[in-house]
């Protein structure tokens, strides 16, 4: 049977899983910034989560369904809800 994927807002909990992701050479590259520690994390978490209050941006882990486990990041990125229009942004782990 084949693996369920689901998106999901991020959660304090997560902060372990992006510390390890942004460890990856092309995540750092592409998205120009590193993450040394969870607290760090926690903060980014804390921004994806003002960003949706604000209606400016929604940030998703990507997991698979059944565990959880983090596989990647979705998001949009500086949303103008008058014209419409927002940034994508997203990453995948290796794996």
């Amino acid at each position: 049977m084949a693996s369920a994927y689901a998106l999901r807002p991020w959660a304090g909990s997560d902060a372990p899983a992006l510390v390890e992701a942004y460890q990856d050479p092309a995540i750092r590259h592409w998205h120009g910034r590193s993450l040394d520690s969870t607290a760090e994390a926690q903060e980014l978490i804390g921004t994806f989560q003002d960003a949706w209050r604000s209606e400016t941006g929604g940030h998703w882990a990507m997991v698979l369904d059944e565990t959880g486990h983090v596989l990647g990041r979705m998001a949009l990125r500086h949303i103008d809800l008058y014209w419409g229009q927002a940034e994508v942004a997203y990453w995948v782990l290796p794996e």
